[in-house]
């Protein structure tokens, strides 16, 4: 899921960038305490997708608890006050357990991690606070 969730957003998002090849890079690193899903897509870093992906992954930081972030989102959609949803990263944290990171390589490409800790398998809490629908 979480693998889907970040390759489709760098599908929706990439944008061409002059002299830059159109391509999405996708690595997947694993280690003993940890797994590591990256996804790099070109766009313009001042561009607004860039900016609105920025803005979600430091939102969610911000809030600190997935389990909110998902609430809150899941309201958000059922109230109709987001146009495209806005469910995959929230997703990524709250039901693939991962923290979120993003850097911005070559001036060009937004990369964006979802990081895994196996130390934190477990943890997550239950939504109680989503609209029945």
């Amino acid at each position: 899921m979480v693998s889907a969730e970040l390759l489709e957003n760098a599908v929706k998002y990439s944008r061409k960038v002059p002299g830059i090849r159109p391509r999405i890079q996708y690595g997947l690193v694993g280690g003993e305490d940890r797994v590591v899903v990256s996804v790099a897509n070109p766009t313009s870093p001042d561009g607004g997708d860039a900016k609105a992906l920025i803005s979600n992954i430091r939102w969610l930081r911000d809030l600190g608890d997935p389990a909110d972030a998902y609430a809150q989102r899941m309201r958000e959609v059922f109230e109709g006050r987001v146009s495209d949803g806005g469910l995959g990263l929230v997703r990524i944290a709250y039901e693939g357990g991962c923290e979120l990171d993003w850097s911005v390589v070559d001036g060009c490409r937004v990369e964006v991690r979802a990081i895994f800790s196996r130390r934190e398998v477990g943890v997550r809490r239950p939504i109680s606070a989503v609209p029945a629908m």
